[in-house]
């Protein structure tokens, strides 16, 4: 799997043309995809399929952190760290990823000229959304705006309802707000697999058998404060006690352990 950088792939259009790379085409779904989520599976589903109807290449683009709530004093913490969300979009089959590091400049493009960017630069000629989605200078580039676009440019689009088997409509904030609650189980259902903490690369001072890790290190969601059964990947697979406490976390595996912790599995159910 490719990975652009937004930037780096703009200028390069603009001084070289369209890279060889998109001479196919390419289907694509926009979004920040934190989880991600089975209702972003729909969406990922969509982009595949065709892809593969059209002899297409299968892209997303998205941003190196997840932007909803990014300025809210209330924001919780991302779902899952960039590296765990590029492994993802490689282990469903996709074969390039533009990512964006969202600036006061990017902000600032409307919608469709961000289309239209995409359309040139990428050979765009599928787009799959959900209904709520929007784009550019204030979101102001909705479903309505964009589906003008596609029929202008050439583009098919799709709308796919994000919904759950229950019809429930799905968010990475209900994901979030789930994690915060430990409420795993409901966690697995919707994300379709364990919530997991990427401890790779962050700073750790060990004691004993213990791994203590600073809260302000870290950009995922926690759940509350408290105590709680784990597996952990070191190089091996142990099960482990994590205490979320007000400033750091602490995990302890249930057997020595002298390598580093990379992932921490929150357990489902006992």
């Amino acid at each position: 799997m490719k990975v652009f950088d937004w930037k780096e792939l703009w200028d390069d259009f603009l001084e070289n043309g369209v890279d060889p790379f998109f001479s196919d085409g390419a289907a694509m779904s926009i979004g920040c995809f934190d989880g991600p989520h089975k209702g972003h599976r729909i969406l990922f589903d969509q982009v595949i399929l065709n892809a593969k109807k059209g002899n297409l290449l299968a892209g997303l683009v998205t941003f190196v952190r997840p932007l909803p709530l990014k300025f809210a004093r209330s924001y919780l913490g991302d779902i899952s760290t960039l590296n765990q969300r590029l492994s993802f979009y490689e282990q469903e089959g996709f074969d390039f990823v533009v990512l964006i590091d969202f600036s006061d400049e990017f902000s600032k493009i409307e919608g469709t000229d961000f289309l239209t960017m995409l359309k040139d630069s990428c050979n765009l000629k599928f787009l799959a959304e959900g209904p709520d989605f929007h784009c550019g200078y204030r979101g102001l580039c909705k479903m309505e705006q964009i589906k003008l676009f596609a029929e202008s440019n050439d583009v098919l689009a799709s709308f796919p309802q994000l919904l759950l088997d229950n019809d429930e409509r799905i968010s990475s904030s209900w994901v979030r707000d789930c994690i915060s609650k430990a409420q795993f189980d409901q966690v697995l259902r919707m994300l379709g697999r364990p919530f997991c903490l990427d401890l790779d690369g962050v700073p750790v001072r060990k004691s004993g058998n213990a791994y203590h890790f600073a809260k302000s290190c870290l950009t995922q969601v926690l759940p509350r404060d408290g105590v709680y059964n784990v597996f952990v990947n070191t190089s091996r697979r142990l099960r482990a006690r994590l205490e979320v406490g007000s400033e750091e976390i602490l995990v302890e595996p249930a057997a020595n352990e002298s390598s580093p912790i990379r992932i921490v599995e929150f357990i489902n159910k006992e």
